[in-house]
């Protein structure tokens, strides 16, 4: 279990919520700040989020527009 994460700009305790499904990320984010990724986390919520699109037909799963 990671210990709780607090704001790098406020440094109030972030709320932790989980994001996707494959892969499933336990994100963090600050009320005031929005969220904070960590290092592979940005292409990892990416990732999903292309994979969910491409399950609802919303857009073709190899399209790739980085």
């Amino acid at each position: 279990s990671q210990a709780r994460r607090t704001c790098w700009s406020c440094g109030q305790r972030m709320q932790r919520f989980g994001f996707g499904e494959s892969p499933f990320m336990i994100l963090d984010r600050c009320a005031e700040h929005g969220l904070w990724l960590d290092r592979s986390e940005l292409k990892k919520v990416v990732r999903a989020s292309r994979a969910h699109a491409a399950a609802l037909g919303w857009m073709d799963p190899f399209d790739d527009d980085d």
